[in-house]
């Protein structure tokens, strides 16, 4: 075998290794399946800010703009809860995770960990924000899915949990069954708030936003450069048998954030703030796909 094969055979090797990990298979398929629920507030945010006079007028006089607002902050503007449930579902079933309640532990975790204070002047005001619920609470959805499934598969795996008698209800037992590593669950993320409480960031959402989300945003919007080269990777994994699925369950947080923020811009009839996003990623690839279509019956011609 040559060099170039053996560079070839590594390289193959290393995304096999990389594309089959578990975690991120799990990730990966956890929002995938969002898909449905982000075409859906796609399009009611693009019904609600087609600028044509005419058509807002109807909207706002049928009382049709408010019910498109409402869609969208059901869908994009919670995509963090999504998110979490998803994939704390997708990842315990590939892990062989018994308990459906899983994915609702998940959401719980993903509540208590969220700040429930904002600062309106100089008085506390106590609501939920949709920021810390959709896109800025994304990448902390995906590390909370994949933590709580391996908190809850350590605690069966250490025995920890309620047997019921025989005789008992399926269903009983399995309820009784997820009791103490709920309350171990809810403990450790009690713990979790009370230590992000401590550092300047004030809770775990601003700390990964501002630590890891927020450089990979500016860093893949910011130029048309880091998505050539994610395009390009992609193209070679393709090219050397390997499914390049990882690299969407690292990036669709922030290509999907920058799809939300340039919706919701285009909504209030304000310009998009970025031309890179998913979207983009996607009509990119597709006119990549017919322009090597079209070359190849050229060539075959």
């Amino acid at each position: 075998m040559n060099k170039k094969d053996q560079i070839i055979t590594k390289i193959s090797e290393l995304g096999g290794s990389i594309s089959g990990n578990i975690y991120l298979q799990g990730v990966s398929e956890g929002i995938m399946g969002l898909l449905p629920i982000i075409i859906v507030g796609a399009f009611a945010n693009l019904f609600k800010g087609l600028p044509i006079p005419l058509w807002q007028n109807v909207l706002a006089s049928t009382g049709i703009n408010h019910l498109l607002n409402m869609v969208g902050l059901a869908t994009t503007n919670m995509l963090g809860i999504y998110f979490v449930y998803n994939i704390a579902r997708s990842l315990a079933k590939k892990l062989n995770v018994e308990g459906t309640l899983v994915p609702v532990l998940a959401i719980v975790m993903y509540l208590i960990l969220l700040p429930e204070t904002v600062m309106k002047g100089k008085n506390p005001v106590a609501f939920l924000s949709y920021d810390y619920l959709g896109t800025q609470g994304m990448i902390v959805a995906i590390i909370i899915g994949i933590l709580i499934v391996k908190i809850y598969q350590a605690i069966l795996n250490a025995n920890l949990v309620v047997k019921m008698p025989e005789g008992t209800p399926e269903y009983v037992s399995k309820s009784f069954s997820a009791l103490i590593p709920s309350f171990i669950i809810v403990v450790i993320t009690m713990l979790i708030r009370f230590l992000f409480k401590l550092t300047p960031y004030g809770n775990v959402f601003d700390c990964i936003y501002k630590i890891l989300q927020m450089p990979l945003t500016d860093l893949l919007g910011g130029s048309l450069l880091p998505m050539c080269i994610l395009q390009l990777l992609n193209s070679v994994l393709w090219i050397l048998g390997i499914h390049p699925g990882f690299i969407l369950s690292l990036t669709a947080p922030i290509l999907f954030g920058l799809d939300f923020k340039n919706q919701a811009a285009f909504a209030t009839g304000k310009a998009v703030p970025s031309i890179i996003g998913m979207a983009f990623s996607y009509s990119t690839t597709i006119a990549v796909f017919l322009y090597s279509l079209w070359y190849c019956r050229i060539v075959i011609w």
